[in-house]
């Protein structure tokens, strides 16, 4: 599971680097990823992963008052490898 879905959050980021997502206006991507990305980051286990990545700005532009958190420790070690990039 982790290992897709790094390569789905370099994705994102490179979507945000190109230009397709994350411009002026909005657009349907804008908010179909930003609402996903913004519900990872609720996730303690995952900070690692999604700090400081493009999506993870593009989440909180869009989406800047989210509640909710869950606690590191949620997931086993093992599932969650420290971000290579």
């Amino acid at each position: 599971m982790i290992p897709s879905l790094v390569a789905q959050l370099d994705h994102v980021d490179a979507l945000v680097d190109q230009g397709v997502i994350g411009g002026e206006s909005p657009t349907a991507a804008d908010f179909q990823i930003g609402c996903t990305v913004r519900i990872l980051l609720v996730i303690g286990d995952l900070g690692q992963l999604l700090e400081d990545r493009p999506g993870a700005r593009l989440a909180r532009h869009w989406f800047p008052d989210y509640s909710g958190a869950i606690p590191a420790g949620a997931y086993p070690a093992d599932w969650v490898p420290a971000r290579a990039r």
